[in-house]
């Protein structure tokens, strides 16, 4: 042996490129799967995002006295009143909003309460419930609304003068309604039977 060599042998070169090829191939096996598994759970987490926003609108649904619908927006009024700490229902008098908000590129659906029992503490509030959603049709056995009934001046939560759709029973929202939200990527489109 040549104890003055200074470079490798075209063996030691050949082992080093497998090693490095089969390194290399296992990582891209494992990012593979990651991506799978990734994606897998995904699609587990937007079916329960959806059960639990459809299991919400049935609960205002369910608690209404009166419910209209307009362009990407339902209005429901009631006694479904959830308190904002605990998540519970507090049986008080509400008006819910269910809207497709924009900002620029982004879009979401949002749930808009305030309490309509006490003028002063109405504790108004709002939340995301799916982010992405790019339309909203709320439809039902619903006639149009009279002209005469109109929102409150200043009330920004009230419904537009004339919204499409409005209960047909007195005192209670109809019993069976269907949910459309459209996403970016899919669509949401379900009847809720509420009584």
């Amino acid at each position: 042996m040549n104890a003055n060599r200074k470079g490798f042998t075209l063996v030691e070169l050949l082992i080093a490129g497998v090693m490095a090829a089969l390194l290399v191939g296992g990582m891209a096996l494992m990012l593979g799967g990651l991506a799978r598994d990734r994606a897998r759970l995904q699609a587990r987490g937007d079916v329960g995002q959806s059960q639990e926003m459809l299991e919400l609108m049935r609960w205002d649904l369910a608690n209404a006295t009166k419910m209209w619908s307009e362009s990407n927006a339902v209005t429901i009024e009631g006694y479904g009143g959830i308190d904002r700490g605990a998540m519970v229902g507090t049986n008080r008098a509400a008006r819910v909003v269910y809207r497709v908000r924009r900002d620029g590129s982004r879009s979401a659906l949002v749930r808009e309460q305030r309490f309509l029992d006490d003028p002063i503490r109405v504790q108004a509030w709002t939340e995301v419930i799916a982010n992405g959603a790019t339309r909203l049709t709320v439809t039902s056995g619903a006639t149009p609304e009279p002209a005469g009934d109109t929102a409150e001046e200043g009330d920004a939560m009230a419904p537009a003068t004339s919204p499409a759709l409005r209960s047909t029973t007195a005192g209670s929202a109809p019993a069976l309604v269907r949910v459309r939200i459209e996403f970016t990527d899919h669509v949401i489109d379900q009847e809720l039977r509420i009584r």
